[in-house]
Formats: C-alpha cells, sequence, structure tokens
C-alpha cells in the first residue's frame, strides 16, 4: 500500500528494538492488502508469502503476540491470511460492515451481508429531452438519444456530493438505472427512459 509501514529490511531490526523497550508490553505484527479484492491477485501471494518469511526469519518473536492480515476481502476470500506461522490471528473488518461486498461479481462463498445505510428520495418531476439537448449546469450531460429525465429531490445540500460522474448506479422502484448530469443543491437527475411507468413519488 505505501501508506504507513516499516520496510521489510527494517523490520527484524525494529522487533529487536521494541523487545528491550521497557514500556512496551506487547505488540501486534500487521499488513494491508492492496489487492486482495481480486481473487487471483499475484501481488496479494507475493505479500503473504513476503509477510511469514519475515516473521520466521526473527528466531524469538518476544513481545509479539498476534498477526493480522484480514481485511474484509481476505476474510471473504483468502483463507490463507488468516493463519500465519500457527500465530494467533485477528481479522479488520472493514467495508462489510457496511453491508458491500468487496469481491462482487467474483466467484466466493456468498455471505449475507446488509447495507447499514441507504439514501432514498422521489421523483418530483418527468420531462422529455429530445437528443442533443442538455440538462443541468454546465450542459454536463447532452442526450444522445430522446431521454425521459426524471428530476429527484435530492442534491448536495443534502450531502449527495455535486463532484458525483454521470452514469453512478440509482435504483427507481427497485430497477436500476444512472444518474445524469450535474447535482444540482436540492435536485438531481436520472434516466427513466428504460423505466417507462415511473411516476411522480416513484
Amino acid at each position: 500500500m505505501h501508506r504507513v509501514k516499516l520496510e521489510p529490511s527494517e523490520y527484524l531490526s525494529t522487533l529487536q528494538q521494541l523487545n528491550q523497550h521497557e514500556n512496551i508490553a506487547t505488540m501486534n505484527a500487521m499488513s494491508h492488502f492492496a489487492n486482495a479484492d481480486n481473487l487471483e491477485s499475484a501481488q496479494t501471494l507475493k505479500q503473504l508469502a513476503l509477510f511469514e518469511t519475515i516473521l520466521k526469519s526473527a528466531s524469538n518473536y518476544g513481545k509479539l503476540q498476534c498477526i493480522s492480515l484480514a481485511n474484509s476481502a481476505a476474510i471473504l476470500g483468502w483463507q490463507a491470511s488468516h493463519h500465519i506461522i500457527n500465530q494467533p490471528s485477528w481479522a479488520r473488518p472493514g467495508i462489510i460492515l457496511y453491508g458491500a461486498d468487496p469481491l462482487f461479481n467474483q466467484t466466493h462463498p456468498k455471505v449475507n451481508l446488509l447495507s447499514v445505510m441507504r439514501l432514498s428520495s422521489s421523483i418530483i418531476s418527468t420531462r422529455q429531452v429530445k437528443k442533443g439537448e442538455s440538462i443541468g449546469y454546465g450542459s454536463k450531460f447532452t442526450a444522445y438519444r430522446d431521454t425521459l429525465v426524471g428530476v429527484v429531490a435530492c442534491g448536495y445540500a443534502d450531502g449527495y456530493p455535486r463532484s458525483t460522474n454521470c452514469s453512478l448506479p440509482v435504483a427507481v422502484n427497485g430497477h436500476m438505472t444512472h444518474l445524469i448530469g450535474r447535482v444540482s443543491m436540492d435536485m438531481l437527475f436520472v434516466d427513466l427512459s428504460d423505466l417507462p411507468l415511473t411516476e411522480i413519488g416513484s
């Protein structure tokens, strides 16, 4: 990840220093996967092997009591990250706590994740926009076909990011469509062309 870390070459000397420090009672060895959400990642296998090699090279773990490798994707898809050199280990669930599957569209044992939050609103207006016409601030969306546009009562004043890209998925009555145009203060637009039965209040 190259965020905050020790280089592999620094690990053993640092472990030795910390083992000798009188104010340190116990330690945990940790790493974090950059590509565990790809079940075919050679990088993840490389990280696993490097982590295990470094720990095995420490003849005495001293105050090192536990290891932690498994983020959300590794919890679901990388069993090898749960058991390294017979040390106790603990997992660090992240995005799965919010109900999101980090291995979406990949083959793995499915778990019944439930979203912890939902943003919902209503269609307050619908209108037909002809091919070649633009909508919203900055004319960020120009219709490539005659388009049925739904106006939703939600915008950046409600916390919906103004910088959100067009084509972000949006569910209307349980059917998927997408955002079009720039988000306004209290309104945004969705493409209803393939959802002609949508009504005001949907």
